[in-house]
C-alpha cells in the first residue's frame, strides 16, 4: 500500500489529480436524484405523464447536445432508472402526450424527434 501511495505523489501525481477531476465531474452530472418526483408509479395521471415526457426530453438534450431525436427504448429505460415506472410501451403510457411531439421511425425504432 505505501508503495502505491509513493507512486501516486511522485511519477503518476499528475494521473492520479486527472482521475480525482474526472470523478467529480462524474459523479456531478450523473446525480440520480431526479428533478420530477412521481409519488406512486403505478398509477401517473395525465399532468404528471406531460411534465414527465418534457423533464425527459429536456435532460436527454442537455445530456446530448448533438442528439436530434431519442428512442422510444431510451424512454422507457429512464422512465424505469430513475423514476420507478414500469410499462409495457411508452406509446401506449404517454398516448395523449406525444401527439404535441414529431415521431418518426416504424415499429421496431420509434423515436421522438427533438426540436
Amino acid at each position: 500500500m505505501a508503495e502505491i501511495v509513493t507512486l501516486l505523489e511522485g511519477e503518476y501525481k499528475e494521473l492520479a489529480e486527472a482521475a480525482a477531476e474526472f470523478a467529480e465531474i462524474t459523479t456531478a452530472k450523473s446525480s440520480s436524484t431526479p428533478r420530477f418526483e412521481i409519488y406512486n408509479p403505478n398509477y401517473v395521471t395525465n399532468q404528471d405523464k406531460e411534465k414527465l415526457l418534457e423533464v425527459i426530453l429536456e435532460d436527454y438534450r442537455s445530456e446530448n447536445p448533438s442528439s436530434d431525436s431519442i428512442t422510444f427504448q431510451q424512454v422507457k429505460a429512464i422512465l424505469e432508472s430513475r423514476y420507478g415506472i414500469e410499462t409495457q410501451t411508452i406509446g401506449n403510457f404517454f398516448a395523449r402526450q406525444l401527439k404535441e411531439y414529431e415521431t418518426a421511425g416504424g415499429n421496431k425504432r420509434k423515436v421522438i424527434l427533438l426540436k
